[in-house]
């Protein structure tokens, strides 16, 4: 907990910072908190030798803060917390190591969308997004590092409007790029890259 303490704070200063910019005006926010599922699967082959390496499923909280500089653009910053267990086993099978963790995502999107005018009722809002950041793996087990790793972003989705014209639900599929942790143990490195997919539902409040 000491280390999502550490992390907030800077995802909020982030979302301050976007708030003050005088690069442009602000022309409408939205803040959306969804739910995500986490399935990884090896992106690369592993060099020869080496670890085995997989992760666990789990589910994960996401918070996303958007603001829309123009018309079909939009600029947005994530911040993810899920808990899962990296395992690596030997290839002869000397050994079978477990690395619970805390993982946590921050990361920002260049995204697409259809425009829909305020005056048209109850029209789907997609977007497809695509940027990076990097990712925070925090194992319980005291005597293994913690490990950032950076991480390439791409997202898409729909806006799915209700009643209130300030709230719509939000279905999207996103998918993390990234190097598999080692914790900084090169006995545990199994040299592939990971593409961590990512089914999420939630709320967006529009601003």
């Amino acid at each position: 907990m000491k280390h999502l303490r550490l992390i907030l704070p800077l995802v909020l200063l982030s979302i301050a910072t976007t708030l003050s910019a005088q690069v442009y005006n602000l022309r409408g926010t939205d803040l959306a908190f969804s739910g995500a599922g986490q399935f990884t699967s090896s992106i690369t082959n592993q060099n020869a030798g080496l670890p085995h390496q997989s992760t666990t499923g789990s589910l994960g909280f996401l918070l996303t803060f958007r603001d829309h500089p123009i018309t079909k653009l939009d600029v947005e910053l994530n911040y993810q917390y899920s808990s899962f267990t990296e395992r690596f086993i030997a290839p002869n099978n000397s050994f079978d190591v477990r690395v619970p963790l805390a993982f946590h995502e921050a990361t920002a999107a260049y995204v697409i969308r259809n425009h829909v005018s305020d005056a048209t009722p109850f029209r789907p809002r997609y977007f497809v997004g695509i940027g990076g950041g990097a990712l925070y793996f925090n194992p319980s087990i005291v005597d293994v590092r913690t490990q950032l790793r950076a991480t390439g972003l791409v997202d898409v989705g729909v806006d799915i409007p209700t009643r209130n014209p300030h709230i719509t639900y939000r279905l999207q599929g996103r998918s993390l790029f990234y190097r598999a942790p080692n914790f900084n143990q090169p006995i545990l490195s199994s040299s592939r890259w990971y593409a961590m997919v990512e089914p999420a539902v939630g709320v967006a409040f529009h601003y």
